[in-house]
């Protein structure tokens, strides 16, 4: 699931920032600095609580799993 995110990730940004468009003033305000604010929030406590969460995960083919 995690590849098929990196691969719709852009049209996933531009939809999101299309749909920015159509929303008045102060309510973009909010969810951008809310979003902003989120984000933040996760990175820190990936990074702090979590750091082995953070790095290249090694991958194996279903045939060397015997």
């Amino acid at each position: 699931f995690q590849r098929l995110t990196t691969f719709t990730s852009f049209f996933l940004v531009l939809y999101v920032a299309l749909r920015f468009r159509k929303i008045d003033t102060k309510l973009k305000f909010l969810l951008v600095y809310g979003i902003c604010a989120v984000t933040a929030v996760f990175f820190v406590v990936i990074m702090v609580y979590r750091p082995q969460w953070h790095g290249v995960v090694p991958f194996s083919f279903f045939w060397q799993l015997v």
